[in-house]
């Protein structure tokens, strides 16, 4: 790292490798650091906690995703695009509100870059829009992703395709809808949290706008497992009761 440090365009970011049993948020997954010496710093402190981890360039721009199931061929067998609209923390996140799309620039990318890697399983491919509107490729994920549900609901339900594969059923390439929404209502609430700590009040207030939408799904929530669902939604309502109301008091002094 100290070779490469000064070569590094800042601000960068250090991202841990694997999340396993580390709390979320910065300075524990991940650090934006703004010249050489913070890099070389938390690139130590990141590696102790999980070894070698991930460093970056920070492209401003909204975050999609190409995902993918391959054949033992490196042929895809199903594959889904979705774009992040909202992200917790807003500076860079997972997905607290999301949509599928049809992106065939990343589509492309994603099929080539997999097959030249042989690939077998799934894959979640991470792009940035950057600012003169090309695609920039940021990791491979090899392992499901959170917004798993939003590709079930627009038509492609992955964990029941692998297991297709897995037993050797065979089956055409799935298509899917676009413009299908889903939320992670905690995560979202957060995100408003988020939006009015940083004076984005018009963005907070889109979040809960955005509660009465009956065209946005949730990613949790459902009536086919109805005591975890009812959990969820209780720890959500108390966030709702709670700390959007306390950030929006301290946003507004």
């Amino acid at each position: 790292m100290k070779e490469i440090a000064d070569e590094i365009n800042y601000p960068a970011i250090i991202k841990i490798r694997i999340e396993k049993d580390i709390p979320p948020g910065p300075n524990n997954r991940y650090k934006i650091v703004n010249n050489p010496r913070e890099c070389i710093e938390w690139y130590k402190i990141l590696h102790e906690k999980s070894p070698f981890p991930i460093v970056q360039e920070i492209i401003e721009g909204d975050g999609y995703g190409f995902f993918a199931l391959f054949d033992k061929s490196s042929e895809p067998k199903a594959i889904f695009c979705h774009h992040r609209l909202r992200e917790y923390p807003i500076t860079g996140g997972p997905s607290t509100l999301c949509e599928s799309v049809y992106e065939p620039r990343i589509i492309d990318i994603g099929i080539k870059l997999l097959k030249n890697l042989k690939w077998y399983g799934v894959a979640m491919v991470e792009f940035k829009w950057n600012k003169v509107n090309e695609p920039v490729l940021m990791e491979i994920n090899p392992r499901f992703w959170g917004s798993t549900p939003l590709a079930i609901e627009s038509g492609v339900d992955f964990p029941y395709l692998l297991f297709k594969l897995a037993i050797g059923e065979k089956f055409n390439l799935v298509s899917y809808s676009e413009g299908i929404k889903i939320r992670f209502l905690d995560s979202d609430i957060r995100a408003a949290q988020d939006y009015l700590i940083n004076k984005r009040i018009n963005d907070g207030i889109r979040v809960f706008l955005d509660l009465f939408n009956p065209k946005i799904r949730d990613g949790i929530f459902s009536w086919d497992d109805v005591k975890p669902s009812l959990l969820y939604m209780i720890e959500t309502l108390k966030q709702l009761g709670y700390t959007p109301y306390k950030v929006l008091k301290e946003a507004l002094k």
